[in-house]
């Protein structure tokens, strides 16, 4: 693809998906590092708001704890018990530290009866040296709650997202030893509450499967003690694969990672390890529903053959999404990535296999997405970033708004299904008709 030279200018920072090994490998799009996505706070909130009994003190700059506030507030917490306190830095503790008052303000939420304690801590008290670990430690040797820390600071790298896995694995410390219940899982992943009506959970179901955990939603404490009682944990996001080693490691219930994968040849492997585990016949189900998919993904391969896609801020892994669409002849040109996990070497090597080598940036990045469109312009945008679109652009801008409640053979169909609900020439080839 010939590239404009002057929008060219403006991405020269930016690298290949060739050159991409660890996260710290995406490189920003101009000479100005851009600040980073989001602060690790919102999703260190977002793990913990759906536990009952667990309070939140966040320890930094009064920016720091009144953002934090205000997530607290926006995203309206599954429990109304759950509780986030602040701890707003005197200037004096920034020279001479704050564990004293640090102790003191735990002491105070004990009170509350919380029965788990997420001591956070922000950038400026990690800047300074202040030892967290040593402060849980103290706190959990004089108080009745449990204490765990987790370490936000946003300084530390340009994403949100080990300060997630962080919160998530933080998880299994609360968790007991328990007999295993046969025929029941742990779903493990943001988001998982939402799957309970997915392909996937509904043929668990028909198999007399039960749901243990959705972890990290709808918990109290003492549910998530017993979250071990399961014969298996799915991962549904690859930020919970850190939570499932540990739970393994610790208690032995083993784990199948199906986030929300688009190849039926990975579903369908996926499918098989599950039944596998749990001891249940559904070869006839997967091979019907495998079946399916392909004889349903079939026609949209020579109608999206060849077309160019650059993806932007999305709720569906980018390197998985961006791999799927290379399979059926797609071309990616640019991928936005708020994170590059090792496991997503798996999916960037099939995607350089396809003989595809698109740039890769971080998410929320908004100038260099837009620089990066008017040098590439591609026939196909996927994502919720808010991009810059002349009145002439022919280019199909598509939202996958069912992403977090399908899982199984039924997300590839839906990707395609939404991409061809937008493009109405592409879904005139497919049914004989457009659907409104």
């Amino acid at each position: 693809m010939e590239i404009n030279s002057i929008s060219k200018e403006n991405i020269n920072n930016l690298r290949k998906l060739s050159d991409i090994k660890k996260d710290k490998d995406i490189k920003q799009g101009a000479y100005a590092i851009y600040p980073g996505s989001r602060c690790p706070l919102a999703l260190v909130n977002h793990v913990f708001s759906g536990i009952n009994g667990v309070a939140k003190l966040i320890v930094g700059t009064a920016e720091c704890t009144y953002y934090n506030k205000n997530i607290s507030i926006r995203s309206k917490d599954e429990f109304e018990s759950n509780t986030t306190w602040s701890y707003s830095l005197d200037p004096k503790e920034v020279i001479f530290g704050c564990s004293d008052g640090i102790i003191s303000a735990l002491q105070e939420i004990d009170k509350t009866g919380a029965e788990v304690i997420v001591l956070v801590s922000a950038c400026v008290p990690e800047m300074i040296g202040e030892d967290f670990q040593g402060i849980a430690r103290k706190a959990n040797s004089i108080l009745n709650a449990k204490v765990i820390h987790i370490n936000a600071a946003h300084f530390k790298c340009y994403s949100s997202i080990p300060s997630k896995e962080a919160s998530l694995s933080s998880l299994c410390d609360i968790m007991e030893k328990q007999n295993v219940e046969k025929d029941t899982i742990n779903l493990l992943g943001e988001g998982s509450n939402k799957l309970l009506k997915s392909e996937v959970i509904s043929l668990l179901k028909e198999h007399n499967i039960k749901i243990n955990c959705t972890i990290p939603h709808n918990l109290t404490v003492d549910s998530l003690r017993k979250a071990p009682s399961a014969a298996l944990s799915i991962v549904t996001d690859i930020a919970a694969l850190p939570l499932a080693e540990r739970i393994h490691e610790k208690f032995g219930t083993p784990y199948v990672l199906f986030p929300h994968l688009l190849d039926i040849d990975e579903i369908k492997t996926a499918y098989k390890e599950i039944a596998s585990y749990l001891d249940i016949s559904i070869e006839k189900e997967i091979d019907e529903l495998y079946i399916n998919a392909k004889e349903g993904i079939e026609p949209y391969k020579s109608i999206l053959k060849g077309k160019t896609f650059a993806s932007g801020y999305m709720l569906l892994d980018p390197f998985i999404h961006s791999a799927f669409l290379s399979s059926l002849g797609m071309k990616p040109v640019y991928i936005e990535a708020e994170y590059f996990f090792d496991k997503n070497k798996l999916w960037s090597d099939k995607i350089l296999s396809l003989d595809c080598n698109p740039y890769v940036g971080h998410t929320f990045n908004f100038s260099t997405i837009n620089n990066a469109l008017k040098a590439f312009p591609v026939d196909y945008f996927f994502g919720y970033t808010p991009i810059e679109k002349s009145e002439t652009s022919a280019m199909k801008c598509i939202k996958y708004k069912n992403y977090d409640s399908e899982l199984g053979f039924e997300q590839p169909l839906g990707v395609l299904k939404n991409i061809c609900y937008i493009n109405k020439s592409c879904n005139h080839e497919i049914n004989g008709e457009v659907n409104e």
